[in-house]
């Protein structure tokens, strides 16, 4: 019986075996203390921490318990609170990425409105008052063109609630929220 020809694409099968292959790898070679996504980076150029500042991650609604490394006004590095009872020391990966929310470039610090065609990466600040009417805008165009069931909210944090009210109003209730398991779940299994 002839062999039929082999599929070039990669089969589920050698997936989960690179996959796994890969994520046995790192856990031999990485330390569970070691493993802040940003102490990973450091080398003997980095700047060293002056301080460290107790305070609370706000990258999510559960506000864990953290210690900032910090070097004049600039955060190096982020880790769990040891004395937070919730965490035992330890932050989910936003958690530990939280110092490269300051640093990122394209970080937004004020409302931007879309000044030329999308995609093409052209802006203009505005105030407050316009971006909330352009969103308002939006949102109703939505709903009277396509009904409200067009409107979904995949919200986290904070504004969740309020966010969830607001979707409501408008009609729909196609919204969700994350599971302990997108979250405060796998920092928990360590």
């Amino acid at each position: 019986m002839e062999k039929p020809p082999s599929d070039p694409r990669c089969s589920r099968r050698d997936l989960f075996r690179v996959v796994g292959s890969a994520a046995g790898a790192s856990a031999v070679t990485a330390s569970v203390r070691e493993g802040h996504a940003f102490s990973l980076l450091r080398t003997i150029e980095a700047p060293t921490a002056e301080r460290t500042v107790p305070t609370v991650c706000e990258v999510c609604f559960w506000n864990c318990g953290v210690v900032a490394h910090v070097r004049g006004n600039r955060v190096l590095e982020v880790r769990g609170h040891p004395d937070y009872p919730n965490t035992n020391g330890r932050l989910c990966a936003r958690g530990n990425a939280g110092p490269g929310f300051f640093r990122d470039p394209d970080r937004l610090k004020y409302p931007m409105v879309r000044v030329g065609r999308r995609g093409e990466g052209k802006f203009e600040r505005v105030g407050w008052p316009l971006a909330y009417r352009t969103i308002a805008d939006a949102f109703q165009k939505i709903k009277a063109e396509h009904g409200p069931e067009a409107l979904a909210l995949f919200y986290h944090g904070k504004g969740g609630p309020m966010l969830r009210t607001m979707m409501v109003a408008l009609g729909t209730s196609n919204y969700a929220a994350p599971a302990y398991a997108q979250c405060k779940g796998p920092r928990d299994v360590v």
